[in-house]
């Protein structure tokens, strides 16, 4: 199945519409994974422009700690951002109303034996209760500065003046291996056994919280006593998924500020030189440092596509759920049950 990304998670789009209770799906909603790539285009031009020019020239005068700076400060503005407005479509779907219907007729519901069909596609939301990002992703964000200041100290160790030093430096300039760095973090998010290409992830991670599938079943026949125990039950706990995701958002900033202070701590005058740094080492330093900055960057947009994709799938749950719900009530009620 190829996805088009334009309609694909603004809703489960189904065949026919609900009257009564009113459904969300009447709702003409942004999707947070498409919002999130407004955000990141709209908000970041400047840094993306300071982050390319920074990786090819040593005399643009952007001191790397700055940069850091401005990517956490982004990344965090971003994800409140994305909570902000996922919390709002939320509260707009809550007031929609009709739960007084269902807790009128959810008794009926739970004792409703005969088999009611579902005509729309249906999917098994997943791993909805796990961390997004998963606290892992830390230590790979941590691993990978580790080689980099490691690399750095065998420079300092071996090199007998700052010009050669410099000149080290500079080799580690062309490290081809960020594609890689930012596949396995993909790889990391989703807990695959493999890297993850930037063309799959938005796959990855829909079918990651859908039970591995892009497809939702169809033609579905449940009883009524099922669909209250799988959907009915998981509808009346969507406030509080909206209060598991607000305590997802504080860990994905305190990770960030965690992160942070791993790259903030480090200078050129971290290392044990055997020499004077001069202005070229210093620059060299600096330069490097932003080209990982460049890595790093590329890392944080996977975590905002994972945790936005994410929210997302959590609103669809709830749509889901109600619609089942709705149409089950719906169908009881032509069968002549009063409720």
């Amino acid at each position: 199945m190829v996805i088009n990304y334009n309609s694909l998670y603004s809703g489960l789009n189904p065949a026919s519409k609900l009257s009564t209770p009113k459904t969300v799906y009447d709702l003409n909603e942004q999707s947070l994974f498409e919002y999130s790539i407004d955000l990141l285009r709209e908000s970041n031009d400047n840094m993306r422009s300071m982050l390319i020019e920074s990786s090819i020239t040593e005399s643009f005068d952007v001191d790397f700690h700055n940069l850091f700076d401005k990517i956490i400060s982004e990344f965090i503005d971003t994800i409140n951002k994305i909570y902000n407005q996922f919390r709002l479509t939320m509260v707009k779907f809550f007031k929609i109303g009709g739960d007084d219907i269902f807790k009128k007729g959810e008794k009926v519901l739970e004792n409703y034996k005969q088999p009611i069909k579902i005509d729309f596609p249906v999917y098994n939301y997943t791993n909805l209760d796990k961390n997004m990002p998963p606290q892992n992703v830390n230590k790979l964000f941590k691993d990978d500065f580790d080689i980099l200041y490691g690399n750095i100290k065998n420079i300092a160790k071996t090199a007998k003046t700052a010009d050669e030093a410099s000149s080290s430096i500079r080799g580690l300039f062309q490290d081809n291996t960020k594609d890689l760095k930012v596949a396995n973090m993909r790889r990391e998010i989703i807990g695959a056994d493999k890297p993850i290409s930037s063309k799959e992830y938005a796959d990855k991670l829909f079918m990651y919280f859908r039970n591995n599938t892009l497809d939702g079943t169809k033609d579905l026949e449940m009883s009524g006593t099922e669909i209250y125990n799988n959907y009915y039950l998981d509808y009346l706990t969507s406030k509080e998924k909206i209060k598991m995701l607000d305590r997802d958002r504080t860990l994905v900033s305190m990770n960030a500020k965690a992160i942070y202070k791993i790259i903030r701590s480090e200078s050129v005058d971290s290392y044990n030189w055997k020499f004077d740094v001069t202005k070229d080492l210093d620059s060299a330093f600096n330069t490097l440092m932003k080209i990982n900055a460049s890595t790093a960057y590329a890392c944080f947009q996977t975590i905002v596509f994972a945790y936005s994709i994410k929210l997302d799938a959590v609103k669809e749950n709830y749509k889901q759920d109600r619609k089942i719900v709705a149409t089950a009530l719906q169908s009881i009620i032509k069968g002549g049950a009063a409720i």
